[in-house]
């Protein structure tokens, strides 16, 4: 818990990463599943956070994505599918109004969290 580059899938792709000590089953679910079992009121708005996971969790939640009810997104994106996430973002009728890199300025903390943003970065997303 708390920490980046977390392996989802087969237990096989886990053996590949010499720094992993253990493995977890974690139950999963599409969003265009969830969401409708929410039944929440009004607008809403949700942080998308999967450590590179970012294109089959975009494929499980293309209702929700192209719907009336997701009005804002926070993104952590992986730089290695960055483009084709942000391109299918827009597809489906969304714009990025902000990104939050190494570039950013971060006001009093300037060196806070630079090294964070090495293999990520994040973008805010509005319905265009």
């Amino acid at each position: 818990p708390g920490y980046n580059n977390h392996i989802f899938g087969q237990h096989k792709s886990v053996l590949k990463r010499p720094d992993v000590f253990h493995s977890h089953i974690v139950p999963s679910m599409r969003l265009d599943d969830l969401v409708p079992l929410l039944n929440a009121e009004g607008s809403i708005a949700m942080k998308i956070d999967v450590d590179g996971g970012e294109v089959p969790v975009l494929h499980g939640a293309l209702q929700t994505l192209k719907g009336d009810r997701l009005r804002a997104i926070l993104l952590e994106l992986s730089r290695v599918n960055a483009d084709k996430v942000l391109s299918d973002f827009t597809m489906l009728g969304w714009k990025v109004v902000r990104r939050i890199d190494e570039t950013t300025p971060l006001g009093d903390h300037k060196e806070f969290g630079k090294d964070r943003f090495r293999d990520m970065f994040y973008v805010e997303l509005e319905k265009a």
